[in-house]
């Protein structure tokens, strides 16, 4: 096997759905649509988020979804660090492309 199919990722130890971060980040009323990927490993790894807003909403402070996700999740599922784009982007079988994200983020840093 490559790797795990599905969205846990090990942060800080822990294990970390990022499913449930989404969804967390999800009941913000601007959010459209949302994706957290991980980027470093164990105790270096980041959860960066990337969201799409919903039409005429001003973008939320990444001060804003850190208390969001503080008061429902505990301190190691908290994002590190929010992005926006138009749209996010997916595969040819309609899921988020994750990879390209991390693609994405690894090209900002440079």
């Amino acid at each position: 096997f490559i790797g795990r199919n599905d969205s846990i990722v090990k942060v800080k130890g822990y294990r970390v759905s990022l499913n449930e971060i989404e969804h967390t980040l999800r009941n913000h009323p601007s959010i459209c649509d949302i994706a957290v990927i991980q980027v470093g490993e164990s105790y270096n790894s980041k959860l960066i988020a990337y969201a799409t807003l919903i039409k005429d909403s001003l973008p939320p402070s990444l001060i804003e979804l850190k208390e969001l996700c503080a008061a429902q999740l505990p301190p190691y599922k908290i994002i590190h660090k929010i992005n926006y784009l138009e749209a996010l982007p997916f595969n040819s079988n309609g899921k988020i492309n994750r990879p390209a994200l991390v693609e994405l983020e690894n090209r900002n840093k440079s």
